[in-house]
């Protein structure tokens, strides 16, 4: 049925050029009216009032518990899109994604919170703008490599690679947060007894 869709969406395309372009850009115009009455709060605590229930939620969570979660579901979202491209499922494929996903926004925001604290105020956006610098290189250059790759192979056995890659640095991190966590909690003193 996805299949059958997609290629009638080509066939399209390829006989009449016009009709997407001419959605595309009824599409735009759309967006743009409601783009044009948006408001812009460049204030942190604008975006994140601490009032709203759901910012104090978060706020609750550790960061650790970001970093395992986010790493979790990197490995869990890049299985489900390797055994999807192998079965050619594109839904698979795109609920994979979502997974992953979500792992990588978990994992950035307890990576962010882990760092961000030590920094002094003055240093923050420094810090900040190296983690940035560094997630950007860490989704460029691997898929820039495998771009190279690809020629040598084909386009499913380099993304398994890929994919393999990504779930191993995954393990390596969610193993590395895990020991971290047990043996943070060993060094804890044990709570008094509560005395009469």
């Amino acid at each position: 049925m996805v299949r059958e869709v997609i290629e009638g969406l080509s066939e399209l395309q390829i006989r009449r050029p016009w009709v997407p372009l001419f959605g595309v850009a009824v599409v735009t115009c759309i967006l743009g009216l409601f783009a044009s009455r948006l408001e812009l709060r460049t204030r942190y605590d604008a975006l994140l009032p601490d009032s709203q229930p759901s910012v104090q939620e978060l706020h609750r969570v550790e960061a650790r518990t970001f970093s395992i979660a986010g790493s979790s579901l990197v490995i869990a979202g890049v299985a489900i899109v390797l055994i999807a491209a192998s079965a050619r499922s594109i839904v698979g494929f795109f609920i994979g994604t979502a997974v992953a996903g979500a792992g990588f926004g978990g994992g950035f925001q307890g990576g962010l919170r882990t760092i961000v604290p030590l920094a002094g105020p003055t240093e923050r956006a420094g810090v900040i703008s190296v983690a940035y610098i560094i997630c950007y290189l860490a989704m460029g250059l691997p898929a820039i490599l495998a771009g190279f790759l690809v020629v040598h192979g084909t386009v499913l056995h380099t993304a398994q690679e890929f994919g393999g890659a990504v779930i191993v640095l995954a393990a390596l991190t969610l193993a590395g947060m895990t020991l971290t966590a047990v043996r943070t909690r060993a060094r804890r003193p044990a709570a008094c007894p509560a005395t009469r």
